[in-house]
């Protein structure tokens, strides 16, 4: 998936949440790509039911993350077409759009 388009969705499930309370956590695990295969290293955001987040970093893939963030309902999975040297940008280019 495009990275401009995971920036968005995530976002705007942030920003939802700030305007109008969810049920419950929500996360967003993010993957990337390395050599058109996945690479090793992942991102999970985690959102509250209040908008707050936090973009956990993780240096393993995510099927082998041994993390709660990972037992945390997903809102949605992305498997991110860049390289994992966009991972700092993907959570600051988020933080930007809020």
């Amino acid at each position: 998936m495009k990275f401009d388009v995971i920036t968005s969705n995530i976002a705007h499930t942030i920003r939802d949440r700030r305007k109008h309370a969810g049920r419950q956590q929500v996360s967003f695990p993010v993957t990337f790509t390395h050599n058109k295969k996945e690479a090793t290293g992942c991102l999970i955001f985690v959102v509250e039911k209040d908008g707050q987040y936090q973009a956990k970093k993780f240096s393993e893939r995510y099927m082998n993350i041994d993390d709660p963030a990972v037992h945390v309902y997903h809102g949605a999975y992305y498997e991110c077409d860049d390289d994992l040297d966009r991972r700092d940008e993907l959570i600051d280019v988020i933080a930007g759009k809020l």
